[in-house]
């Protein structure tokens, strides 16, 4: 199995973008998920809806790089194909798969490029089935990307295992529900920052430095230095909102690369005002970059 880990999720997608950019993609994709390292409760909803937000994002992400007009349901999409069981049935059944073989002996659409998205991959163990996907799943045809989505982080056949690059994916934001994830996605940036550091010492303060009502230098001599669990809230936020909110990607590995920086920092004892400082201009970044793609009719 090739397995891939980094404790900054939003580096896969920057990472898979590049690669088909360069046309470089593996054929077969198998996504597991750790939406929080301490919480008890990591419902099977939410680690679904968490998973396939992640991947959706992901697709936007392809269209856009090859000037693709954004569209709100990627099933409209020539390129994409999303595979899902009804919701009654337990299991997966062959006639599932119709649409499936299809689609990969279609001409390439759009992107010169398919894509076929599989939910609840534990699923695909069913004999029958399995036996009739096992060679495509082995060897799709040229310039198809097969992505499972196995929010179960079940155990594949040796044969799947071997062939599938397997992606953890790691939420480091804050641990939300499905529900709490849904109400904050509907709230502007200010709104969904209020409601994340709701009850922290800092909360006040990034409203007031966003809404301009206190410039940075008047917000850090009122913050003083920040202590570590601030410092770390702050960045869980940060990371929390880069899922809520469409960032580019570019942003997202710029983000990345500041959030590895400030962990260095802290390591070596450095000033956290330094840290807090970054930390501050990412938010003010990410709240320009989006109050401007408001204005105009750009979907990531």
């Amino acid at each position: 199995m090739h397995t891939t880990s980094n404790p900054f999720e939003i580096n896969y997608q920057a990472a898979l973008v590049r690669n088909f950019a360069s046309n470089c993609l593996g054929h077969l994709y198998n996504l597991t998920v750790q939406i929080s390292e301490t919480s008890n409760t990591q419902l099977e909803q939410d680690r679904k809806a968490f998973l396939t937000h992640w991947c959706q994002e992901l697709l936007h992400q392809f269209l856009k790089i090859k000037n693709h007009p954004p569209v709100a349901d990627l099933q409209n999409c020539d390129s994409v194909l999303w595979v899902a069981p009804e919701e009654d049935k337990k299991n997966y059944q062959v006639e599932d798969f119709n649409n499936f073989f299809r689609f990969i002996n279609l001409s390439l659409g759009t992107l010169k490029h398919r894509f076929v998205v599989i939910e609840s991959a534990h699923l695909l163990m069913q004999r029958e089935l399995y036996q009739k996907l096992l060679k495509t799943l082995e060897e799709p045809p040229p310039k198809t990307t097969l992505i499972l989505l196995n929010w179960e982080n079940a155990l594949l056949s040796e044969t799947l295992e071997s062939r599938a690059i397997t992606l953890t994916i790691r939420h480091q934001g804050l641990d939300l529900s499905l529900d709490q994830f849904a109400n904050l996605r509907n709230q502007n940036f200010l709104q969904a920052l209020t409601q994340l550091t709701e009850g922290q010492s800092l909360s006040p303060l990034l409203v007031a430095y966003l809404s301009g009502e206190k410039s940075l230098s008047l917000i850090l001599s009122e913050i003083g230095e920040a202590s570590i669990e601030a410092t770390q809230q702050l960045q869980s936020t940060i990371l929390t909102l880069c899922q809520l909110f469409p960032i580019p990607y570019s942003t997202l590995e710029e983000i990345q690369q500041t959030m590895r920086q400030i962990n260095q920092w802290q390591t070596f004892n450095n000033p956290r005002s330094t840290a807090l400082v970054l930390l501050l201009r990412i938010l003010k970044l990410m709240d320009h970059m989006l109050q401007s793609a408001s204005a105009s009719p750009v979907d990531r």
